[in-house]
């Protein structure tokens, strides 16, 4: 997902591809830190944004929408 456009007004991404499966995603929520301020050693709060750009060290996190077909596996909770 690394340099995608993500907002929370749009409710539905194609193109998303995980293991030549192709994913459909609506964002619940952006949480951001200022990296820059981390990188200077300075504290920064995580904030909610309404529009971003995926990197490639961005962090997502899934959760299985009711109906849906895809089983999610894993110890990781959200």
């Amino acid at each position: 997902m690394d340099k995608k456009t993500l907002t929370v007004a749009v409710k539905e991404i194609e193109g998303i591809k995980i293991n030549k499966i192709l994913l459909k995603i609506s964002f619940l929520n952006i949480i951001a830190v200022d990296l820059s301020a981390v990188a200077r050693g300075q504290n920064s709060k995580a904030r909610t944004i309404q529009l971003g750009v995926s990197l490639a060290n961005t962090m997502v996190v899934f959760e299985r929408a009711e109906g849906s077909s895809i089983n999610l596996a894993g110890k990781s909770k959200g």
